[in-house]
């Protein structure tokens, strides 16, 4: 596929801008050696995308009296090379693969094997990253933001909802709630598991896409501008 230029230089960048237990994902472009940021999903989290058109409140309702077990055995009858790569006791998970082939006639594992993640054009993709340490630094202050601006109050009122407790921060806080850990604890617990989040987010971007990783500092224009010129010659 030929290339087209119409004195406009696009590249696309995908940037995870971890934040608590959200993260927005940006699409980053250059128009005529400007960079420009627009955000394409806000407030949500690479799990709760839904896929295939799977309503998953309703695959669970339609399960919800089945054990782990159980629902493991019906995953192993569908889909067993998937049921290899996940644990019995990750429901989610499990509910997830038993739903994509009820959904598609397919088997996730099959739907996985069939991905080329090839580029469909003449495209660089670039990750802004930032080093581990500040990443963990933003989560732990962004957490502590949470609490202050009224998280616990939010999980009393939330108690009911499905989706709302399997986010990350009101199991601890349920436990908070319940006298079974302390308020500090609910907080490092909070801390650790979206530490735990942010890590998988990055190694699932880094192992679906060839991303050119540039450090997001004082220097990441320019290294972005030289990645593009080492592949599409000189920016005019």
């Amino acid at each position: 596929m030929k290339k087209i230029i119409i004195n406009i230089y696009l590249m696309i960048i995908f940037s995870i801008i971890l934040i608590g237990c959200s993260s927005a994902i940006t699409i980053t472009y250059i128009i005529n050696n400007e960079v420009k940021t627009q955000e394409v999903l806000k407030n949500t989290t690479l799990e709760n995308i839904t896929f295939y058109g799977i309503n998953e409140e309703y695959i669970e309702e339609l399960y919800k009296d089945k054990t782990n077990d159980e629902l493991y055995e019906i995953l192993l009858s569908l889909d067993p090379k998937s049921a290899e790569s996940i644990h019995k006791n990750n429901r989610r998970r499990v509910l997830r693969a038993i739903a994509i082939y009820n959904a598609t006639g397919k088997k996730k594992s099959d739907i996985i094997e069939e991905q080329k993640h090839e580029m469909l054009y003449d495209a660089i993709i670039i990750g802004l990253d930032l080093d581990k340490e500040i990443i963990n630094h933003k989560i732990d202050v962004r957490i502590e933001e949470m609490f202050n601006e009224g998280l616990i109050e939010e999980v009393k009122n939330n108690q009911t909802s499905t989706t709302a407790s399997k986010a990350i921060g009101y199991k601890e806080v349920m436990s908070y709630l319940n006298n079974e850990i302390t308020l500090t604890e609910a907080k490092d617990l909070m801390k650790i598991h979206t530490h735990q989040y942010a890590k998988r987010q990055r190694t699932w971007f880094k192992n679906q896409f060839e991303v050119n990783w540039v450090l997001n500092d004082k220097q990441a224009y320019y290294n972005i501008i030289n990645i593009v010129e080492e592949k599409w010659g000189k920016l005019s």
